[in-house]
Order: C-alpha cells, then sequence, then structure tokens
C-alpha cells in the first residue's frame, strides 16, 4: 500500500468514525439506548484513536524506510564514482607507461640505426681509427652516400620526436627529454651539412679526401681523438644514456601509480566482502 492510498483509507476510517459516533449521538433521546451508545461512542472513539496511531507510526515507518534506501543509493553512488574514479587514474597510468615504453622504443631504434651506419662506415675504411684512406675508393663513396641517406633519415626522426616531446603535455612531465633529443640531433645534423657540402664534389674531377671530411672523421674515429664540435661520446651517446634514465623514471612513476590503484581496489573488495 502506497503512502497516498495509506492516508486516503485513514481518512475514510475517520470521516465514517465521525459520521457513526454522530449519528449515535443525535440518535432519539432513550434511556436504555443511551448507555449503548455512550459505549459505541466510546468505542469507536478508541478505535480512531488506534487507527489514528497506527497511520502515524505506518507513515513514520515508511519514511524512515524511505529514508534509509536514499541513503543506500547515495552511499551505492558514491562508492560507483570512486571505482570509475579509480579505474580513470588507473587507466592513464597505465595508458602514459605504454606511449613512455613505445617512444623509448623509437629513440632506441634511431639510435642503434645510426650506429649501425657508423659501423658500417668504418668496416669499408672510411675511419682513421686504423689510418685515414688516402684516396676514396668508388665503393667507399657509394658507402657513404648511401650511410648519410640513413643517417637523414634517423636526423629527421629524432627531430619530430623533439617537437612532440615540446609539445605533447605527456612528454613535459620528463625532464630535459627535449633538450636531449635536440642534442642527437644537432649531433647528426652538423655530419649531414658536412655532406650536403661535399657530396656534389664526390663525382668531380677533385673529389674531396677523407681529411677534408672532417666530421665523418670524428663520427668514426676513435673516441679518444680531440675534434672541434660534436662528439659522438657526449653528443649522441650521451644524450641517449640520459633520456633512457628520465624515461625510465617516469615508466617506473607510472608502473608504481598503476599498482597502488590495483592494491588499494584489492584491499576495497576484500572490505566489502
Amino acid at each position: 500500500m502506497t503512502e497516498r492510498q495509506l492516508a486516503n483509507t485513514l481518512l475514510l476510517v475517520v470521516v465514517s468514525a465521525l459520521a457513526l459516533a454522530g449519528a449515535l449521538t443525535f440518535s432519539g433521546q432513550n434511556s436504555i439506548w443511551d448507555d449503548v451508545r455512550l459505549e459505541l461512542v466510546k468505542y469507536l472513539l478508541q478505535l480512531l484513536v488506534v487507527i489514528l496511531i497506527g497511520g502515524v507510526i505506518a507513515a513514520l515507518f515508511k519514511m524512515f524506510e524511505h529514508s534509509r534506501n536514499e541513503k543506500l543509493r547515495e552511499g551505492e553512488k558514491a562508492r560507483d564514482a570512486a571505482e570509475k574514479k579509480e579505474d580513470e587514474i588507473k587507466r592513464q597510468a597505465q595508458l602514459r607507461a605504454t606511449i613512455h615504453e613505445e617512444y623509448l622504443r623509437k629513440i632506441g631504434a634511431i639510435y642503434r640505426e645510426v650506429k649501425s651506419s657508423r659501423r658500417l662506415l668504418r668496416s669499408e675504411g672510411l675511419t682513421s681509427k686504423h689510418g685515414p684512406p688516402s684516396n676514396l675508393t668508388e665503393r667507399q663513396i657509394e658507402t657513404y652516400l648511401r650511410e648519410m641517406k640513413r643517417i637523414d633519415a634517423s636526423q629527421l626522426e629524432l627531430e619530430g620526436l623533439a617537437m612532440e616531446s615540446r609539445k605533447l603535455p605527456i612528454f613535459m612531465g620528463v625532464s630535459d627529454l627535449t633538450q636531449n633529443l635536440y642534442a642527437m640531433e644537432d649531433y647528426l645534423r652538423a655530419i649531414l651539412s658536412e655532406y650536403e657540402q661535399f657530396a656534389p664534389q664526390l663525382g668531380s674531377e677533385n673529389p674531396p679526401s677523407f681529411v677534408d671530411l672532417e666530421r665523418l672523421d670524428e663520427f668514426t674515429g676513435t673516441t679518444k681523438r680531440k675534434f672541434k664540435g660534436g662528439r659522438f661520446l657526449i653528443n649522441y651517446w650521451g644524450p641517449y644514456e640520459k633520456i633512457i634514465s628520465k624515461i625510465s623514471t617516469a615508466i617506473s612513476k607510472d608502473t608504481t601509480e598503476f599498482e597502488t590503484q590495483e592494491t588499494n581496489e584489492t584491499a576495497t573488495t576484500q572490505t566489502s566482502s
């Protein structure tokens, strides 16, 4: 029975009881019926009081039950909202870790691609590590041109990654990431600038000698020699090592945040159980 139906029923009973009491009270005068009417009126009034009290108690119980149900629903909504918030925090932490890992893989692939070119150039004798070549052979020129194209592609990729790290919010929290990426990119740019200068002369009657290619000499030569400008260990390998350290720290932070949310969820579930 709804609250409205209960109220209507109580009203009907009260009106009926009052009507009957009035009828008995104002009916014809008779000594025999006087006592009967009095008792009936008293009984009806008692019944009315009982009904009213019962109605009030029922209404109060209904109100209490409704309030309790509302609180339960609000509690469930609050728990659902908290779970959704925790899930969102966990999802974002996991997403950041995935993006950071993928970003680190891209940088690692570029680093290894450039180092592969360095070894190939060395293997063709384009290095002063074991004594510089006198004149560049046709094969050495072909290797140089081919590997410079690979390095050019790597430089462009590093430039793109550096721009992303500067603009995308997810990378702004990784300290010195942009600076180190640009350091690697600038190092390769210097090698390519020399390549752009001397490449047109390689097929001429007076091609440049190996000693003219100072940046190539530094790139493929021993790391202990002194050169002006950028150095492979300082300006390429060094920044790459720093990037690994910085991104690894970010990944560790993301993983810790994810695991903390997992632990909190497990504790909440056990408490609820």
